[in-house]
């Protein structure tokens, strides 16, 4: 893969338009559009009023369900991302169904978005740890949650001892177009699911910390 440009903004640039001229005239296969929240709401429509959406693949590092919700189908059509949670992943995990299903009988209508299942799955670590070490004290909690290894709601989940990193799946997905939504909360196709290892992460020796 080779870089033809970095194009950089402030965090909250509200007019992305000026970068496109440059996007075309590279003419690349992919934009990697590193944007969150309502940046990238706003990156993608302006995208797509453009016609950067036909000419080239579009792929963000993080693509959250209330981006897709808050832009539309058309914006973010075919793109492409990660996320910590999609709750269609209940089709082959059943802890999820699990988690699904309770999240349904609570708020009737809904499934949970992936920054919801990522609040619970914390806020339940930390009561775990605390439940199993007897304690809220905390030299007592951290080697409990360090000696965790859970499955909360998505598959494996543990914390690296080293540096406490959080050792879980990234689901891949692609934003599905306006004709292919049957569901209003099903709006991307689950296209991949890279299991948690530590394979995964730069190791804790590259990152400067003892194993």
């Amino acid at each position: 893969m080779e870089t033809l440009a970095d194009l950089r903004y402030p965090l909250g640039t509200s007019d992305y338009t000026s970068f496109f001229p440059r996007v075309q005239s590279l003419k690349p296969d992919i934009l990697c559009m590193i944007n969150f929240g309502r940046d990238l709401v706003n990156a993608a429509k302006q995208a797509y009023d453009f016609g950067i959406t036909r000419q080239v693949k579009i792929v963000t590092p993080v693509l959250l369900i209330s981006a897709r919700m808050a832009a539309g189908p058309e914006p973010f059509e075919g793109v492409v991302g990660a996320t910590s949670y999609y709750w269609k992943i209940e089709d082959s995990l059943a802890s999820a169904k699990a988690f699904n299903d309770r999240y349904r009988k609570a708020h009737p209508g809904t499934v949970p978005t992936d920054y919801g299942a990522l609040g619970y799955a914390g806020v339940r670590a930390v009561l775990t740890a605390a439940r199993n070490a007897k304690s809220t004290d905390s030299d007592k909690v951290i080697p409990a949650l360090e000696a965790l290894k859970y499955d909360f709601y998505k598959g494996p989940q543990s914390y690296r001892k080293c540096d406490h990193q959080s050792v879980q799946s990234l689901i891949l997905l692609q934003s599905k177009s306006a004709a292919n939504v049957r569901d209003k909360n099903d709006v991307f196709d689950v296209i991949g699911i890279d299991n948690g290892s530590d394979k995964m992460l730069r190791s804790c020796q590259e990152l400067g910390h003892r194993a």
